[in-house]
């Protein structure tokens, strides 16, 4: 987790995420059905957009179909999670650092009304990113290190 007050105020290159997300969603998914869309949000529109959401240079709003099968809900669940998993790891490697959030306000209707959720759809993750001190990296690194002792 980053210490909070970490992000720099240097703005996020959408084209980077853009290529990284290019290269994530090459996670698996079952039946090849790609279950996600994205919502990228920076800069001005961001405190309309994700009022509740706590700040960040850059937020990816990582949006899962709904599905009536619970199996298939399930598979597609999965494969999310494995795509968002991907982009942490491509994303670090150019530099830049990020959170997952999952917080009460996704489930709500007014979120869902403002950021254009379809009835089909969920917001399974907020990706806050962006660039961080040297120092709140390494921070970063070793709690997550000191914690498998």
């Amino acid at each position: 987790m980053l210490p909070a007050g970490s992000w720099l105020t240097r703005a996020v290159d959408k084209r980077e995420v853009l290529q990284c997300l290019s290269s994530a969603v090459w996670a698996p998914n079952d039946g090849l059905r790609e279950p996600w869309r994205f919502l990228y949000i920076d800069g001005a529109y961001t405190a309309q957009a994700l009022p509740e959401h706590e700040a960040a240079p850059a937020h990816l709003v990582v949006i899962a179909h709904q599905r009536k099968s619970s199996h298939i809900q399930e598979e597609d669940l999965c494969a999310v999670y494995g795509l968002i998993q991907n982009l942490r790891l491509l994303i670090r490697e150019h530099g830049l650092a990020t959170r997952i959030a999952i917080e009460e306000w996704m489930y709500g209707q007014a979120a869902r009304l403002r950021l254009g959720i379809a009835d089909d759809e969920r917001i399974a993750a907020v990706m806050d990113m962006g660039y961080v001190s040297e120092f709140a990296r390494n921070k970063s690194t070793r709690l997550r290190m000191d914690s498998l002792k």
